[in-house]
């Protein structure tokens, strides 16, 4: 396993523990520097809804930045750039790998 960044470090390149995810070596070298899908988003908003106060107590404890609100609000802003400029998101699937982004798909962003 490997930890990744959800948000890619190239476009928001500041450590919070509320962005990271695990993930395996090929999904995470395939990912690089793109959004996850639509599909992704969605589970990694409902993770951080269930369990960003179990995230924040333990990244604490290491002394590590945590800000679950900063979070998720770098991730409505970069999936909406990537809505407005029509990029591509990763997908796991070894047939598609890259495809445009699907707003109709997106969780109903958070204010």
């Amino acid at each position: 396993m490997e930890v990744d960044h959800f948000i890619p470090w190239s476009k928001y390149p500041i450590d919070t523990t509320h962005n990271f995810v695990l993930t395996d070596h090929r999904c995470n070298n395939s990912k690089r520097d793109y959004l996850a899908e639509e599909l992704f988003y969605e589970k990694w908003l409902e993770r951080n809804q269930q369990h960003g106060h179990t995230i924040e107590q333990q990244a604490k404890t290491i002394g590590f930045i945590t800000n679950q609100q900063r979070s998720e609000t770098i991730s409505q802003w970069a999936y909406q750039i990537a809505v407005e400029h029509e990029d591509l998101v990763w997908s796991p699937q070894p047939s598609i790998k890259l495809r445009p982004i699907n707003p109709d798909a997106l969780p109903q962003l958070r204010a």
